[in-house]
């Protein structure tokens, strides 16, 4: 009995040390794991307590409407919080990329808001027009009234070569310049001396298609290499779900300055917006080199054309009205769109930023038939405004090729390249469109300028839309019969 007793006081003796040790251990592991976690969740917890102060700062640009987004953001993050607190907190760095995006979208929209309050809110200048501020007595009452504004007398010019942009700017009615004949016959007739089929594929079998189609009509194409936006400038675009209007909304962050720019914001170029400008630029900067003169035409490889195209074309470019200006030696040249995208009718006759649509474009249509007299043959086009887009088909004189480039370079504000009509207008030079349209756009697939252009894929409801007419007039230039339409 004494033997077993001593034997296991032994044993005790030697197992003691290594339990308490084993134990201290594993507090200690315990303990780092918690201080750990406690530092992440300390972080994540601060991330959520500055965004209050976030959604106050970062004000970097032209951003307006709604608070939902940063809301949204608050949500989301809070959730990712409660749903990865158990997997080591790898998500931080995505919560707080969306805590900085969200924080950005809330505060530049609140700084519109304001502005358009600002604007709205009703202020008595101290000063109008130069006049001094006067005071009126009424009772015991001084009401502040101003003198008339002084209303500046616009020019009536005897004759415009654009009516409708000038409607627009002026609210003038005013008659249509006579086209000048060039001095000399143009050889070409207006023909054009070059013309290019834009493709981001030198394989294409689209641009292939297009290059024999129009070969077989007396327009020798080149294939010109267009600059792929996506590829260039695609991970610089990315979307947040906007509670307000419940969808995504597409943003750009710059890589140079980390300026946020909301998709409905003025400056936003998608990717395929900002590739199709860099492949202008490419071009016209090359047509400048080579001191390219007389006119060119220039498609897009998803453009159709007139079944007839050859006799069509000959026609509306002896028209003088429609065609002199595109002549390889006309006098001041301009633009021809072969077919056009307008998307609107306008609230013409009264102005405004939606005055311009089809409404404008039908009394400019009716200006021109009046301009030519009771038996002129209806016109066979009619004058760009600013809801006139499309460049899918545009014969483009020399004379404005160096004015197109410049405006590409300029780098402030930049717009799709279509928005560039009324400039060319404003500048003197003719801009008119084909109407009925000689050309349309294939949009039978997604647009790789905007892929947000889903509604685009209904070719009927774009003819109607357009008034592209009967698209059976259209030829597959794959085929060179009429389009089949599913």
């Amino acid at each position: 009995m004494g033997d077993r007793r001593s034997g296991s006081s032994r044993s005790s003796s030697v197992q003691i040390p290594w339990f308490w040790a084993a134990l201290l251990v594993g507090c200690a592991f315990l303990g780092v794991v918690w201080r750990k976690a406690s530092y992440r969740i300390d972080s994540l917890q601060h991330q959520l307590d500055l965004v209050s102060v976030q959604l106050q700062g970062n004000v970097q640009a032209r951003v307006g409407g709604g608070a939902a987004l940063g809301n949204r953001a608050i949500g989301e993050v809070q959730s990712l919080v409660e749903e990865n607190l158990q997997s080591q907190f790898g998500f931080q760095e995505q919560a707080q990329l969306l805590l900085k995006v969200a924080a950005e979208v809330k505060a530049l929209r609140k700084v519109q808001t304001d502005s358009s309050r600002r604007r709205a809110s009703p202020q008595a200048p101290s000063a109008i027009s130069g006049g001094a501020r006067v005071q009126i007595a009424v009772g015991n009452r001084v009401e502040p009234t101003t003198p008339a504004p002084i209303v500046k007398t616009i020019p009536r010019p005897s004759c415009v070569n654009n009516p409708a942009i000038h409607y627009e700017n002026t609210g003038q009615i005013i008659e249509e310049c006579k086209p000048k004949p060039p001095a000399t016959p143009d050889p070409q007739k207006g023909w054009p001396t070059k013309a290019y089929v834009l493709t981001l594929n030198m394989e294409s079998q689209a641009m292939k298609d297009r290059q024999k189609y129009l070969g077989k009509n007396g327009i020798r194409v080149d294939s010109f290499e267009g600059v792929n936006g996506r590829d260039l400038w695609g991970s610089e675009y990315d979307y947040i779900y906007d509670e307000a209007v419940k969808q995504n909304v597409t943003y750009h962050r710059s890589p140079d300055t980390g300026a946020l720019t909301l998709k409905d914001q003025p400056g936003f170029l998608t990717a395929g917006e900002r590739g199709y400008r860099g492949t202008m630029r490419k071009l016209f900067g090359r047509l400048l080199l080579k001191k390219v003169t007389g006119n060119v035409l220039v498609m897009d490889d998803d453009a159709l054309f007139d079944c007839d195209i050859w006799n069509k074309l000959k026609e509306l470019l002896a028209d003088q009205r429609c065609g002199s200006h595109v002549q390889s030696n006309a006098e001041n040249g301009g633009v021809l769109l072969l077919g056009s995208a307008i998307w609107i009718n306008g609230t013409y006759p009264e102005r405004g930023n939606y005055c311009a649509g089809w409404k404008l474009t039908d009394a400019d249509l009716k200006w021109a038939k009046q301009n030519g007299g009771e038996t002129a043959n209806p016109p066979m086009c009619f004058n760009a405004h600013r809801k006139t887009f499309g460049t899918f088909a545009v014969i483009y004189h020399s004379s404005v090729f160096q004015r197109i480039f410049d405006w590409l370079v300029e780098g402030t504000n930049p717009k799709p390249f279509d928005h560039i009509f009324p400039e060319i207008s404003k500048a003197g030079h003719i801009v008119r469109v084909a109407y009925p349209p000689l050309a349309v756009q294939d949009v039978r697939h997604e647009s790789q300028i905007d892929a947000s252009r889903r509604a685009q894929h209904d070719m009927s409801w774009r003819a109607k839309m357009h008034r592209w007419g009967d698209l059976q007039k259209f030829c597959d230039p794959s085929t060179s019969k009429p389009i089949a339409l599913d």
